[in-house]
């Protein structure tokens, strides 16, 4: 028995629907199903024992059209969703038989009656559906990597335990259920992209029930769900902050409208218009975003309404919101009362898509509602509202505020076209002359944004997916192979630069961008070899000393630079001793197979600390983005003020290398160290965070400070910490802070000695000298300054401290001019 479900063409082509898999999976222990997806793939018209169709009024005229079809070819055809629950038996003059309502239960019924040739007509169940017995939908028959990227459907609940009146839900779903927590469990094991989409028409009806699927989603990490709920639902700070921990992003909220009296015909008395901006305001601090649903063409709406409208969105704050013209489903009780009435504009199912007024409105004209609906889009989703509007919304990360932007522009752009197309009956699907008849209004060719929210999404699953993946454990020998054709090939790049040197080549080689891309790849894969030695079954000793193979290509990446580039030839062998610092710090630990080779090359390569285990947790619940802004803008101006001090410095010193103009230039070239230093520190302590990853302050947790004195600290203190792990605690030293303090300086002005070598030519000895001469200073102050030293030694000793140091400077930048003068 072969059963085909074909899903309409939808208003939102692509967007990813969990109906027919959920279809498929009651369908599945009975027959062989497969799913056809119009939306994503042309027909399959190809005979088969039974086409299923999926419909809501505005596309049930396409199924009408393929029953009719399929029919000609004697196939059996079969209506669900919307459309057939509500108008029920009346689908049989088009189609041989109907369920109503939920399927569960009903599909070994109906595929034996299909089997004995005796369809029942209308399939419906007598109660509704025991959901501990839910199947999982049968999600390998969609062609999921044709769909947008932005959601991962699943049920959480069913139904809803309201009746607003304009509402289909209470037809499809009698009653109010909850999913149970072990079927949501093995739904989410086949999570492949997007965003987890709750489908559910309230998700936060059974608070206890919520609250349980918050735990599971924190426990299983996933990094993003959105779901729809009342606004009054979300009046709880214990439920947002489950959500907010859970990775909750953003809430559908159905206002519909924020005037009392519309909300009391509507049946929707339980939103109260005077605690929306509270609830709001409280959604937002927990960082989720509100999407609000409007309605426009409610009963007794006022013509101010739009404004109005708009007004409170702006000074909410609130994500998104989607307004649609007020649809009633035929076959409702409403539907019928408005037709008693004499108040249906149109009999067109295609019309009952939500961008076209259907009801004669009570209070406004339909050109009234046509221009107040483009006028609150046009201000709502104005560049300047969405910019307004991202400021105020929340915690969130810089990924998330490039969605905010990302959607805002999607639907700005899906709204534009809205407005064009009221009371247009053109249709907008690509299909031929004899078929066009049979597509809905909405829906076909989507504006370009949204192809481009799609490639934004593919980029973000790509990049969690690699982030979080545990890495798996390597051979020994496989490792030591790669280690040993790191180092012959760093050999043969170095011997073959300095044979084309040699030559008689004509232009400079190699040119700089040729020798940092070279550095670049090398340091890709000396993270990688690093990544291998951590997970492959060595002792810490042989780990250690497989490191310094793994330097081999970077090794090779600094020499193959130009005498030339001497700041860039530096810059690299810092990169290079800052590399062996931390995969020496990370080899000692022990093996953690949760980690992933992304976040191994990020720690090596890119962040300057020297704890792994408090670096790149990603977090994207915590962390607000505009707190990290500002700490980005000081990086960035710092680093734009060093650059315009650095050309003033040689016209200083223009003038002579002794009195004021050469005392102004030596504090100048401090001031430029101190601005270099922390400027770079700040931006890229910001750039981590507010992508989202939970970092400490700079250097292992020690915050920056208002002075150089205090990020002198963060960057030595550290240095200390690893010194006396690594070397002086395991030579059986004991803890003291004088020999700590020598250490960690000593420790700093070496490795800065290594890094310059390569580049003057020599070991320069000024700067260790400088570094202990500084640590000397440090423990004087320790000793002198102290809390309860007298005030008048804690005021003196700074600045006597201050004059040494400048007296001991020329020693730093005898060196340093070597390598930029």
């Amino acid at each position: 028995m072969k059963i085909r479900l074909v899903e309409s063409p939808l208003a939102l082509p692509r967007y990813r629907q969990v109906r027919l898999p959920t279809v498929a999976a009651e369908l599945s222990p009975f027959a062989q199903v497969q799913i056809n997806d119009e939306n994503i793939e042309p027909i399959d018209l190809s005979a088969v024992d039974l086409v299923g169709f999926t419909a809501q009024p505005y596309n049930v005229g396409r199924a009408i059209h393929l029953a009719r079809r399929f029919k000609e070819r004697g196939v059996t055809t079969l209506l669900g969703g919307p459309h057939a629950t509500t108008m029920g038996a009346a689908m049989l003059e088009h189609f041989d038989a109907v369920v109503v309502g939920e399927v569960e239960g009903l599909g070994e019924r109906l595929v034996r009656d299909l089997e004995r040739g005796r369809l029942a007509g209308v399939y419906r169940n007598e109660r509704p559906p025991d959901l501990t017995q839910l199947r999982l939908p049968r999600r390998d028959l969609q062609k999921a990597h044709r769909y947008y990227h932005h959601n991962f459907p699943m049920e959480l609940t069913r139904g809803c335990p309201h009746r607003c009146h304009f509402c289909y839900g209470s037809y499809g779903w009698p009653s109010f259920r909850s999913v149970p927590l072990e079927h949501i469990e093995r739904d989410l094991d086949r999570w492949d992209h997007g965003y987890i989409e709750a489908v559910d028409m309230h998700f936060a009806a059974d608070r206890e029930h919520i609250l349980a699927v918050c735990r599971l989603f924190e426990q299983r990490r996933i990094w993003g769900w959105m779901g729809e709920a009342t606004l009054r639902s979300m009046d709880d700070p214990r439920l947002l902050a489950a959500m907010a921990g859970s990775g909750c992003k953003a809430v559908f909220v159905g206002l519909e409208s924020i005037e009392e009296e519309v909300l009391v015909g509507a049946s929707k008395g339980f939103n109260q218009v005077s605690e929306y901006r509270r609830i709001i305001r409280m959604m937002q601090e927990f960082g989720i975003f509100v999407h609000l649903g409007l309605i426009w063409g409610l009963d007794h709406a006022r013509p101010g309404c739009f404004e109005a409208t708009a007004r409170f969105c702006e000074e909410t704050g609130v994500y998104l919101a989607s307004a649609n013209f007020m649809t009633l489903f035929p076959g409702t009780e409403a539907h019928e009362r408005a037709r008693e009435q004499g108040r249906l504009l149109s009999t067109d199912l295609r019309d009952h898509d939500g961008t076209r007024i259907t009801i004669e409105p009570v209070g406004m004209t339909k050109e009234e509602i046509y221009a107040g609906a483009r006028h609150f889009n046009e201000r709502f989703y104005c560049l300047s509202s969405i910019f307004r509007r991202s400021l105020q919304a929340g915690s969130h990360s810089s990924a998330q505020l490039w969605g905010f932007w990302g959607f805002n522009l999607a639907y700005k752009a899906w709204f534009r076209r809205w407005g064009e197309r009221f009371e247009l009956r053109e249709v907008q699907w690509s299909a031929a002359p004899a078929e066009r008849h049979s597509f809905p209004w909405v829906g076909g060719r989507m504006p370009w944004s949204y192809g481009v929210a799609d490639l934004w999404g593919r980029v973000l699953t790509a990049g969690h997916k690699a982030w979080d993946r545990p890495a798996a454990g390597v051979g020994k020998g496989s490792t030591w192979i790669l280690l040993l054709l790191a180092l012959l090939v760093s050999r043969l790049l170095l011997s073959g630069c300095a044979a084309v040197e040699a030559s008689s080549w004509p232009l400079p080689f190699p040119s700089v961008p040729l020798a940092l891309a070279i550095f670049g790849a090398a340091t890709l894969a000396s993270g990688a070899l690093v990544d291998r030695l951590w997970r492959c079954d060595l002792s810490a000793p042989l780990a250690r000393a497989g490191l310094i193979f793994a330097g081999a290509p970077v090794l090779a990446g600094v020499a193959v630079l130009p005498d030339h580039a001497r700041g860039w030839r530096l810059l690299c062998a810092i990169s290079l001793l800052t590399f062996l610092l931390k995969g020496w710090d990370l080899l000692a630990r022990p093996r953690d197979r949760e980690h992933s080779s992304l976040r191994v090359a990020s720690f090596l390569w890119w962040w300057p600390g020297l704890d792994f285990s408090r670096a790149f947790r990603v977090d994207h619940t915590r962390e607000l983005v505009f707190r990290h802004v500002p700490l980005m803008a000081f990086g960035t101006a710092r680093l734009w003020v060093a650059a315009l001090l650095f050309p003033a410095l040689f016209l200083l010193a223009l003038h002579g290398e002794h009195g004021a103009w050469g005392l102004l230039g030596l504090v100048g070239r401090l001031a430029l160290v101190y601005l270099l230093l922390r400027g770079v520190l700040e931006y890229w302590t910001a750039w981590w965070r507010m992508v989202g990853c939970e970092l400490p302050e700079p250097f292992g947790g020690r915050p920056f400070g208002p002075s150089p004195r205090a990020l002198w600290r963060s960057w030595n203190v550290p240095l200390q910490d690893w010194l006396k792990r690594h070397v002086y605690l395991p030579l059986g030293g004991r803890d003291r802070p004088v020999v700590a303090v020598l250490g960690s300086f000593l420790l700093s002005g070496s490795l800065g000695a290594l890094s310059l070598a390569p580049v003057v030519g020599r070991l320069p000895w000024e700067l260790p000298a400088f570094f202990l001469a500084q640590a000397g200073l440090v423990l004087l102050e320790q000793r002198l300054a102290a809390r309860g030293a007298p005030r008048v030694a804690r005021r003196l000793v700074p600045a006597l401290l201050v004059a040494l140091f400048l007296l001991l400077a020329p020693w730093l930048f005898a060196v340093t001019d070597r390598v930029f003068v």
